[in-house]
């Protein structure tokens, strides 16, 4: 049997190669839709927004938005149960007897040529295929564990780069965009796949993670108002759940019942977001005049986390959402009539389960009964100010001071800044001391033995 071109057996993954961010190919991969293209195009993408950050502008690549979606998407088709044609989209890999021919991302040692391979080989009877089920089940059909694995690395790549300002709204702009993200969040949590999910155990932060920036469109209808007013009502009847409500539902069930805490950080994160719209201050009442209490309890549990000076990250968050919640209606009275032992009373401790959510009694014997503005006193020593952070959503962004108030994301992208200019003001023997290898390289230093790869190195 001869070869010419690139071939390379059905189990070896696609050589690294090296290729400039001014002119990706990645986004024509993920196009085409054959599977080692898509897995290459996502772990390069991965790469690039990591190493990149506010330097990677989605808007130069058109369509990439939009392919990378559509992954998440047929995620969330399958994970709902829709039928296999609706999300089993793949096209097949070019194989001929257990080879499969190189599909233009390069074969190992040859640094990435991007030519289609010719073959010549000896073709033999195709082995009978068996019929994949109709549902998911990434667990034992190859093609679904590699849509799941495709829609996880997807998802990576949209969480890196919403961490710009100017990536989020443009990622705002693609259609169904909040629809899609509201629906696969929902399937990720309510579809019944929790042994395949954990796997991909970021993939439901990360999702959680590209909803914050856009979560501030969500507007919520009076399904949410009824279903956690004063007085239980039956909801359902009256009017039924949007996607919005349904993805408040599950922020509201993660923020009183999640023991995560990258998921009880992200539910904070959202929900402070959805509060930003005005439009939703009707529906976010946690307290009447009366001081009557609602049962949505936002901030109770707000309240409750002000104990966590341990975790200024979580502590933040909570403080975030608790100055969004005392701006609307009459919340704020909830600041000077609880105490911490009065929340921890009714049941909503840290890290309650969902089943001791409802059954917890905390002993008033084993709490002290301080008021919530000493906590909130005590906070200011962490030395930022949530409440009078440099933010559009504030009155304070014209204040002398504000300025010198950031939000984390713009901590992380000055953090991100500073390191690039640091290795770009290096000199050249300060940059040999930090050399980092490229993929290539460490890809040739796993090929040689010892002693010959320690010289090398």
């Amino acid at each position: 049997m001869s070869a010419v071109g690139s071939v390379r057996r059905v189990d070896e993954a696609p050589s690294q190669v090296a290729a400039s961010t001014q002119n990706l190919s990645e986004p024509l991969f993920l196009e085409r839709g054959i599977p080692s293209q898509v897995e290459w195009a996502l772990a390069r993408l991965s790469l690039y927004t990591q190493q990149l950050g506010d330097r990677f502008v989605l808007s130069e690549y058109p369509g990439l938005d939009e392919s990378l979606v559509r992954l998440i998407r047929r995620l969330s088709l399958a994970l709902q149960g829709a039928s296999r044609e609706t999300w089993d989209q793949d096209r097949s890999e070019i194989t001929s007897s257990n080879f499969l021919i190189d599909q233009g991302i390069g074969a190992p040692g040859e640094n990435g040529g991007a030519n289609l391979a010719l073959s010549c080989v000896e073709f033999s009877r195709p082995s009978l295929k068996s019929k994949d089920p109709d549902h998911f089940a990434p667990l034992s059909v190859k093609r679904d564990s590699i849509l799941l694995k495709h829609a996880a690395a997807a998802a990576l790549v949209l969480r890196n780069v919403t961490l710009s300002q100017a990536n989020a709204v443009h990622l705002s702009f693609v259609p169904g965009i909040l629809r899609i993200l509201c629906k696969v969040t929902d399937a990720l949590f309510n579809s019944g796949f929790t042994s395949e999910l954990e796997i991909y155990a970021d993939l439901r932060v990360n999702i959680l993670d590209i909803l914050e920036p856009l979560a501030s469109r969500i507007q919520l209808s009076d399904w949410v108002r009824l279903t956690y007013g004063c007085v239980e009502e039956t909801a359902n009847d009256i009017c039924s759940p949007t996607e919005g409500d349904q993805l408040f539902a599950l922020l509201h069930k993660l923020l009183h019942t999640t023991n995560d805490r990258a998921l009880l950080l992200a539910s904070l994160r959202c929900l402070r977001a959805i509060s930003t719209n005005e439009e939703n201050a009707v529906q976010l009442v946690d307290a009447t005049p009366q001081l009557e209490l609602t049962r949505l309890k936002i901030t109770s549990r707000c309240l409750a986390l002000l104990p966590l000076t341990q975790d200024p990250e979580l502590l933040e968050a909570a403080v975030d959402l608790l100055y969004q919640m005392v701006r609307t209606g009459d919340n704020a009275l909830l600041l000077g009539s609880l105490r911490i032992s009065d929340i921890c009373d009714q049941g909503y401790a840290i890290g309650l389960s969902q089943r001791g959510f409802h059954e917890h009694n905390a002993k008033q014997d084993d709490l002290v009964s301080v008021p919530v503005t000493e906590y909130l006193a005590r906070n200011l020593g962490l030395g930022k100010t949530v409440w009078e952070r440099d933010s559009v959503m504030t009155k304070n962004t014209s204040a002398p001071w504000a300025s010198t108030l950031l939000s984390p994301a713009e901590l992380r992208l000055r953090k991100e800044h500073s390191k690039r200019t640091r290795k770009e003001q290096a000199s050249p023997q300060e940059r040999m001391r930090w050399k980092e290898l490229t993929a290539s390289e460490l890809d040739q230093l796993k090929r040689l033995d010892e002693p010959l790869r320690g010289t090398e190195w």
